[in-house]
């Protein structure tokens, strides 16, 4: 416990009182290569999904609109609960920003586990809704299905992510999105091509990164 504390004590003095120029470059540089590494990320989708063929390039571009919502959801809460945690990081209420962010987080999975629920129920209207056609309908809806499975850790994701950027913690937060992505290209061709699952095989593959990139931000944020 008295480690803890003093880790804590001396990030608030590094935080609060020490060089702002340093501290900047500090939080910046690895949120900056967090958000390379989410373009890389999706970068990887498209190239592989590309090879496939046309058909299987549009239904990708069907799905994406309901990932960003998903990752909207996760936004919304997550930067708003950062913010204010830092606020009252900075006022030492630690247990009042323990409260903004269990909110938020949980708030998000719920949110995750809606959007999932009712789009699972509802994949093949959806996917009309988001521009589908006959031709690739079939290809959106199996796009879709393991993607609308992780929804709920994806979303949360972007809890955990800014709140451990804004505690000071900003090499940790951008750990779990590095390693997803390098995951995704590793996974990706196995999945589609190895396995022969096609769409089907780079949803799965997409989505098992998005949960370990989730579990390995829950399991910084839990110990730091």
């Amino acid at each position: 416990m008295r480690f803890r504390v003093t880790t804590a004590e001396n990030k608030y003095q590094e935080m609060t009182q020490g060089p702002l120029g340093k501290a900047i470059t500090k939080m910046a540089v690895p949120a900056v290569i967090g958000n390379i590494v989410a373009i890389i990320y999706n970068l990887t989708d498209t190239f592989y999904v590309g090879l496939l063929g046309t058909a299987d390039s549009a239904a990708s571009g069907v799905v994406m609109p309901l990932m960003v919502m998903v990752q909207s959801c996760g936004l919304l809460l997550g930067m708003g609960a950062a913010n204010l945690l830092s606020v009252e990081l900075g006022r030492k209420n630690i247990k009042r920003g323990q409260e903004l962010v269990m909110t938020a987080f949980y708030s998000t999975l719920v949110f995750g586990l809606l959007i999932m629920v009712i789009g699972l129920y509802f994949r093949t209207p959806l996917a009309w809704i988001l521009g589908s056609t006959r031709t690739i309908e079939p290809l959106a809806v199996q796009y879709m299905f393991p993607l609308l499975c992780s929804a709920p850790f994806y979303a949360a994701s972007f809890v955990l992510n800014p709140t451990l950027r804004f505690q000071g913690l900003a090499n940790d937060s951008a750990i779990g999105i590095v390693i997803g992505a390098i995951l995704n290209i590793g996974l990706e061709p196995i999945f589609i091509f190895t396995f022969h699952l096609g769409m089907l095989g780079a949803g799965i593959a997409t989505a098992v990164c998005q949960t370990i990139s989730f579990l390995i931000l829950l399991i910084l944020y839990i110990k730091k």
